[in-house]
């Protein structure tokens, strides 16, 4: 029986799989594509949502799932009652890139009034002796990152794009504690 179907309790990128075979789950996970959003979570903004259908998302089937079957050993079914079987299966889809570059550009997070630039640490002169300067964190979107990071959302089912966690600003060039930072400041206290 588990030789061609998924063990009980097991899921692939978080969908319930147990006891399906793997065209049941091909067809499940195109159903969940058809209808996935993704949460962009910004700061200082309200969460905005786009839908796959806005950028032409489609499931496109590969083995990712036939793999998933293949690594469970049917004759490992006893131990499936004991434990929770949480597998990845990386979903490939077809997507038209020129529609999505459209909808990051449309979002609130893109509006020149959100968009505050990143500061870099510096070294200043503090009276007698050189001190670094703590960076401050930007709003700038780095559009190409957030754009690779919706479509791993999609890869996963991920349903949520929080832009600070998954470093979609650009980022500050020096950090308080970066080396050449801390090297410089050495240096002009020597």
């Amino acid at each position: 029986y588990y030789s061609e179907r998924f063990f009980m309790r097991t899921k692939i990128n978080g969908i319930n799989c147990s006891g399906m075979k793997v065209v049941d789950v091909e067809n499940l996970m195109k159903e969940k594509i058809e209808k996935y959003s993704v949460t962009i979570q910004s700061d200082n903004i309200d969460d905005e949502v786009i839908h796959v259908e806005e950028f032409g998302l489609e499931y496109k089937s590969v083995d990712a799932v036939a793999k998933a079957m293949k690594v469970q050993n049917a004759f490992a079914w006893p131990t499936a009652l004991f434990r929770q079987n949480n597998l990845a299966a990386k979903i490939n889809f077809n997507y038209n890139r020129l529609k999505l570059y459209d909808i990051i550009s449309e979002l609130s997070c893109m509006k020149e009034e959100y968009q505050v630039p990143a500061i870099a640490s510096t070294v200043v002169l503090n009276g007698e002796q050189f001190e670094v300067t703590s960076e401050s964190q930007g709003t700038v979107v780095d559009v190409d990152k957030l754009r690779m990071r919706i479509l791993d959302c999609a890869t996963y089912l991920d349903s949520e794009v929080a832009m600070r966690e998954d470093k979609c600003y650009v980022e500050p060039k020096f950090y308080a504690e970066s080396e050449e930072v801390l090297a410089a400041v050495t240096a002009m206290n020597s």
